[in-house]
């Protein structure tokens, strides 16, 4: 089983209201909710396909930096991507608060859960 993962993941509450860009925001349990970046989001606001764990970037990209910034104005949020493909796969994590970076890029197994 394979799969791959782009998002955004904060607190509910703490993503703006409406939000941006045309996203859109999915509650999931223990309080937490996530914005999803699809193909048509991404090619929309000009967000590479998980820079971190399948292009083997050391940063985030410009778009991102600032979709995270406008994410992040209310509180604490996390960047996510995760890659699996017949195994344990790569996950990578950045948090944001607002409006700025508080973590370095953290690209591991577990880097979602530590987010």
């Amino acid at each position: 089983m394979s799969y791959t993962l782009q998002a955004f993941i904060a607190k509910t509450g703490v993503f703006p209201s409406p939000i941006p860009d045309g996203l859109h925001q999915v509650q999931l349990p223990q309080d937490m909710a996530l914005i999803p970046l699809d193909t048509n989001q991404r090619l929309k606001l000009d967000i590479e396909f998980c820079p971190l764990t399948d292009g083997g970037a050391t940063e985030l990209t410009a778009p991102l930096r600032a979709l995270a910034s406008k994410l992040s104005q209310n509180g604490h949020i996390a960047y996510i991507e995760a890659e699996i493909f017949g195994g344990i796969g790569i996950q990578a994590s950045q948090q944001f608060s607002h409006g700025k970076a508080i973590t370095t890029i953290a690209i591991e197994i577990n880097a979602i859960n530590v987010a």
